[in-house]
């Protein structure tokens, strides 16, 4: 495995990873939690959105790279 396709396995990981804990912290708050469980998720949530912005910068460099 390349150097190049590890690194976008991992941002692909961490992006399905903020995901997962997203809708956790969410269900966490609506079955009863607070606060924090909902700030919780906020932030997963944007972590997931900027590293999706970064994962699609990364990969134009790549093919930019490639040529």
């Amino acid at each position: 495995m390349s150097l190049r396709t590890f690194h976008l396995f991992f941002i692909a990981a961490s992006i399905a990873l903020c995901a997962v804990i997203a809708v956790w912290g969410v269900d966490r708050y609506r079955t009863g939690g607070g606060g924090g469980d909902l700030a919780l998720a906020a932030v997963c949530a944007l972590l997931g959105l900027a590293l999706i912005a970064y994962g699609l910068k990364i990969y134009r460099k790549f093919q930019e790279l490639g040529r």
